[in-house]
């Protein structure tokens, strides 16, 4: 439900976020990426009742891009 609201916000200080994305990559091992200052350019979501499942896309953009404020681990 918070995804989706922040989707809907714009022009106000809640419609930018730090966003970390995070990816399991088993054993114990992990991917992060961490982008700063980000804003839902799109998001669309479809839900299957008879099937029982959903998926969502989001699409973000960068407030202005700042190479130096995004970090890989």
């Amino acid at each position: 439900k918070e995804l989706s609201m922040w989707a809907m916000t714009y022009g106000d200080e809640k419609s930018t976020r730090d966003v970390m994305v995070q990816t399991d990559l088993g054993g114990g091992k992990t991917f992060e990426l961490y982008f700063p200052k980000m804003y839902v350019y799109n998001f669309e979501q479809e839900f299957n009742t008879r099937m029982g499942e959903g998926h969502f896309i989001i699409e973000l953009k960068q407030t202005g891009f700042n190479e130096e404020n995004i970090k890989l681990k």
